[in-house]
This record gives C-alpha cells, structure tokens and sequence, in this order.
C-alpha cells in the first residue's frame, strides 16, 4: 500500500476515533445535565430550576465576557506548538496559557465579587442574593482556568484525558450536589454549583499534569506578546457568541410580540430539537477538527486534505440521522416533546434539509479561524447572524414557523457561498470531487425524503420508502467510510490479534 493512502486511512481513523469518543462525551454530559435538572424539580420544584437556571446563565455569561475566548485561542496556539514538536517551545506556550487564565480567572472572579449587589438586582429584581453571588466568584475563577487547562490538553491532543476529564468532573459534581439538594433545598444550589467548579477543577488540573513540560523561563515581556495575539482571536470569538445570543433573545422577542410567548415555546422547542442533538456531533467533531487544522494552518495543502477529509465524515456520519429525523419527526415531537408541539413540524423538516450545508459551511469557516484571521472570521458571522435575523423574520411574518426553517436553508446557502468564496480566493482552497459528489449524493437523498414526507404525507407508503433511503444511505456511507479508512481491513485485524492473544 502506498504511504499516502496509509496515512490517509491514519487521518481518518483519527477523525472517526475522536468523534466516537468526544460523541459519547457530549451525549454522557447531556444525560448529566437532564439527570440534575430532574433532581432539582423533584427536590426543589419549579422555583429550584429557575433560580439554578438563572445563576448558571448569568455566571457563564460573565465567564464569556471575562475570559477573553482564551480557551479557544490557546488550543491553536497549543497546537501548533506540538505540531512543531520542540518541547521547549511546548513548555513555553503552557506557561504562557497558564498565567494568561490565571489573570482571566482573577478577573471574572473580581468582578462578580464587586458587582455582586447589582447582578443581584439585575437578575433577581432584588438584593437578596448578593451573598450567593459573592460566594459564586470562586466558580468565576475555577471555570475560567478548568476550561483553559482543558484547552491546553485539547491542543496537545491528549483527546482521552480530556474525555476523562469531562466525564468524570460532570460525574463527580451530580453526585456531590444531590446531598445538597436533599438537605439544604433551594439554599444547596449555590453551594452544589461551587463543589462543581471545584471537582471539575481538580480532575483537569490532574490530567494536565500527564502533560510532557520541561523547566523553561518566559519573561513578563514575552508573555504580555504572547498574550496580544491569543486576546487579539478569543475577542473576536466572544463577540461572534455574543452577537449569535443577540440575534437568539431579538428573534425570541419578535415572535413573542407577534405570536405570544406560547409561539416563542414552540420555536425554542423545534429549534432546540434540531440543532441541539445535530449539534453533538459538531461539538465533538470540533473538539479534535480545530487542534489538527491550528497545527498545520501555515501549510495550504495540508489544509485543505484536512478540511475535505472533515467535511466528508460530517457528511457520511450525519446524513443518516438527518434522513431518521425527516421520516420520523411527528414521533420525534410526541416522545420527546408531547402532541402539543406538533407545529413546529415545518421548521424542524425544513431545519433538517439545511443541516448537510451548514456543515459545510461550519468546516470552511475554521480555516479563517486557524489562520488567525479574526477580523475576516468576525465579519462574515455577523453578516451571516444579521441576515439570519432578517431573514427569519421576514421568513415568519409571511409564513409562521415553517419560513424561519425556509429562512434557515437560505441563509447557509449564501453562508456556504461566501466562506468558499472568501477561502478560495485567499488560501487558494477547494473542495475535492469526492467531497462534491458525496454532498450531491448525500443530499439528493435527504431531498426525495423531504418531497416524500411533504407531498405524500406520514403514512405506510412514506415509511416504507424512507426507511428504503435510509438503509441506502448507511449502506452508502459504510462503503465510502470503508474505502479511506479501511473498516473491514480493521475488524479483521482486531479478530486476528484476539485469536493470537487467546
């Protein structure tokens, strides 16, 4: 077999690997999450949920604000550090890391502690919760250097401690936290979200540990210059999540305006059931997609292998899932949600149909992200987040829920358009035939079973027929995904050095 395939089949074994494991990861942390959820209704009620609810979305929103994106910018420093493979190098941009989360930490942590009283009156309407929010800046600082220290171990490719990591602090912080609701009630909450950070804080800071460092020193001057550029790309990254959570509450308030909050419940719903669970797989398709891309952004060709090779798994693993949702999405709504939310139908159908070109887009858009190129990243999302504002609400005021889905698909289409646009001309990237012809394949069959479902309705004849294209479409992506990383060539070599071992 020829080098180049080898490593071909490498990369994308690798690819796979990485999205099993961080998939289980994402999904294992969901499940957490629900499972705390339902502990704080049973143990606390309604008023647990919501003030639990409330203090996490205000102390995450300050920890966005506060650590500057440096969890996301160190991983591309990190990266191209060990791609580099000079341990001194390594040890010198984790010291400068470390302290850069250290002086983040201290001042997410500095800023609760004195706005303490007004996030109180901000949030609660009142100053009774001034303590807890005094108490919650130790979180302010644990989180901010937890999520570094992660980013670190993301950087450096070290993919199972830091499943490890995530896995056993979330595990860690549910079970430490449910004595505390059981004895403590609704005054347990504060203290369960601070045993979290902390348990959490722990486990990162032991895996981190594993990490090869030699003694180096780094001057105050150098770190400062390091620390320029990492700012210079985690702003750019916190004000693209700001302005896409800007967009969110003004479309919530729209609709809510013009369709009351019952309306508003159905859009988060069938928009949550879609990206929320689709979503999964790009988390955990990024958390090693960003570190290999970061690692070889100087090298075009190398780029551009990686970003096809991505682009293609996304394509092969999530077409599958996307053809289930389509032909099953009244049941979908009916366990997962309840008949109420039936309405929201269209959207989810017309959601789905987009989700293979927001996948491309979302592989394109981390090659700007790895050059470094914040200002080109920053711009085409806002443009991208203002035409989706525009366009969901023309696309709702002429046609309710279903146009936000309609408005969805138009959106990427343009979205898709500009970022190749924009890495073609500057990075010289293209897409590969067998990308093109696998996203044309791929869908071609997500578009019969929309047509399918939309003009013949949920019926025998429907099923039927799409769960034919769905059989096909896992036959067809068992067969492409065969052919560059070897599956069968993979399961024979297991069994073999089974049989040898017994």
């Amino acid at each position: 077999m020829k080098v180049d395939e080898q490593e071909d089949k490498k990369s994308y074994r690798s690819i796979i690997k990485s999205t099993a494991i961080f998939g289980s990861v994402q999904v294992f942390q969901t499940l957490i999450s629900i499972v705390r959820v339902k502990f704080i209704a049973v143990l606390l009620g309604p008023a647990g949920v919501g003030l639990s609810t409330l203090f996490q979305s205000t102390t995450t929103l300050i920890n966005q604000i506060t650590g500057l994106g440096i969890n996301y910018s160190s991983v591309r420093d990190v990266s191209q550090a060990y791609n580099d493979g000079e341990i001194e190098k390594i040890s010198r941009t984790i010291i400068i890391v470390k302290r850069c989360l250290l002086v983040t930490g201290l001042i997410g942590a500095v800023f609760t502690l004195l706005f303490a009283p007004l996030l109180s009156k901000w949030t609660f309407g009142n100053s009774e919760y001034t303590w807890s929010f005094i108490w919650l800046s130790v979180t302010l600082f644990l989180n901010t250097v937890s999520s570094g220290l992660n980013a670190i171990l993301q950087g450096a490719r070290r993919l199972q401690d830091l499943a490890k990591s995530s896995v056993i602090g979330s595990t860690a912080g549910l079970i430490s936290a449910i004595p505390l609701f059981y004895f403590w009630g609704t005054r347990g909450i504060v203290p369960s979200i601070i045993i979290t950070a902390v348990t959490t804080f722990l486990f990162s800071y032991y895996f981190i540990k594993k990490v090869d460092v030699v003694p180096v020193t780094v001057s105050i001057k150098q770190t400062v210059s390091e620390i320029k550029s990492m700012i210079k790309i985690g702003v750019a990254l916190v004000f693209t999540g700001l302005i896409t959570s800007l967009v969110a509450y003004v479309m919530n308030l729209y609709i809510s305006r013009n369709g009351g909050t019952e309306m508003v419940g159905l859009y988060q719903a069938g928009w949550g059931l879609t990206t929320q669970y689709v979503g999964l797989i790009f988390a955990a398709m990024g958390t090693d997609y960003f570190p290999r891309l970061s690692a070889v952004n100087k090298d075009n060709f190398k780029v551009k292998e990686i970003v096809n090779q991505q682009a293609e798994i996304a394509l092969l693993i999530m077409t599958p899932i996307l053809l289930v949702l389509i032909t099953s999405t009244p049941l979908v709504i009916h366990i997962l949600l309840s008949s109420k939310f039936v309405p929201v139908m269209g959207l989810i159908q017309y959601v789905v149909l987009g989700m293979l070109l927001k996948a491309t887009s979302w592989s394109l858009a981390f090659i700007i992200l790895a050059k470094g190129d914040t200002k080109m990243f920053f711009y085409t999302e806002l443009t991208a987040n203002v035409m989706l504002l525009v366009f969901n609400i023309i696309g709702y005021h002429y046609l309710g829920l279903k146009g936000i889905g309609i408005a969805f698909i138009f959106v990427y289409i343009f979205y898709t358009l500009l970022i190749y646009t924009i890495v073609y001309k500057k990075y010289n990237f293209r897409f590969s035939a067998n990308f093109l012809r696998n996203f044309l394949v791929q869908e071609s069959m997500c578009l019969i079973a929309f047509a399918i479902v939309t003009f013949v309705g949920y019926n025998f004849w429907s099923y039927l027929f799409n769960v034919i294209l769905i059989l096909l479409s896992i036959g067809y992506s068992y067969k492409e995904l065969d052919k560059r990383m070897g599956i069968q060539e993979l399961i024979k070599s297991k069994f073999s050095k089974t049989k040898d071992e017994d």
